[in-house]
């Protein structure tokens, strides 16, 4: 994980009492049984918040988040861990395109990609400026993105615990859920061969008491979101699948989530 700078729990859940919050940025790791090692998101990873070449739009982002390392979270020490490199990485999964979900894309140089196919055309379409608004950097992104990318709306649909999307593999274990609101193309991942369905939501809420309090996000955190009405549908698909009996977990609360690393 990398943390964030800490922030006003009333910005992320209105109503809350004021209390300073530290909110992580989650990435996840799993092996697949067929295709090998795949990541979801990346993280910050040092080209968002410390690399001496990034673009001065980045280095107003950096500030403006005041986001520091987690170094013993960080990809590269997790996978050397597991006596792994980043070359050893066969896919990153790409729930959204904001900088603290793709920062670490370049290192990757032997994955494939998975995501929305409207979201990184979107991206490449628009200006610098256009994409710097809504927390988006091109630089994040490898030029041959999408000539390694799998586009999660040409995957063959399923249905497991009463959600339906792409079938990631097409075994029917990690299906990536639709999931509007937040940015462009978001979604999330159903693990639906876990003992109790597991949902990555990512980023609808990003605090778990929002999500079953019905708290919407206070201002000005709501702004960044691409549609905020689309993501309160977002949001009551996670209690519905609450409700249900599954387990979900968001990138953002500082609790410990489902499936959460020791890092």
């Amino acid at each position: 994980m990398c943390n964030k700078a800490p922030a006003n729990r009333r910005l992320v859940q209105t109503g809350a009492p004021r209390e300073k919050l530290r909110l992580p940025v989650r990435w996840g790791l799993f092996e697949h049984p067929n295709v090998g090692w795949v990541m979801i998101d990346t993280g910050y990873m040092p080209a968002a918040l410390s690399a001496p070449d990034r673009s001065l739009g980045l280095r107003i982002y950096s500030v403006a988040l005041r986001a520091q390392s987690h170094e013993a979270g960080q990809p590269e020490v997790i996978l050397a861990r597991l006596g792994l490199g980043v070359a050893d990485v066969a896919m990153v999964i790409v729930t959204h395109f904001h900088a603290d979900h793709v920062a670490g894309l370049h290192s990757f140089v032997n994955a494939r990609f998975v995501a929305s196919g409207a979201a990184i055309a979107a991206v490449q379409a628009r200006s610098y400026l256009g994409n710097m608004k809504r927390g988006v950097f091109g630089e994040l992104v490898p030029a041959d993105f999408k000539a390694r990318m799998v586009a999660i709306e040409d995957l063959a649909q399923a249905e497991a615990a009463g959600l339906q999307g792409g079938d990631i593999f097409g075994d029917g274990t990690v299906l990536a859920i639709p999931l509007a609101g937040h940015a462009e193309g978001h979604f999330g991942l159903l693990f639906s061969d876990q003992p109790r369905p597991f949902l990555y939501g990512v980023d609808p809420q990003w605090l778990m008491a929002a999500v079953t309090q019905n708290a919407p996000l206070g201002y000005p955190a709501r702004l960044i979101f691409d549609d905020y009405a689309a993501g309160l549908v977002s949001v009551a698909r996670l209690r519905d699948f609450m409700a249900q009996g599954g387990d979900l977990a968001l990138c953002h609360d500082p609790a410990k989530m489902p499936y959460d690393g020791d890092a």
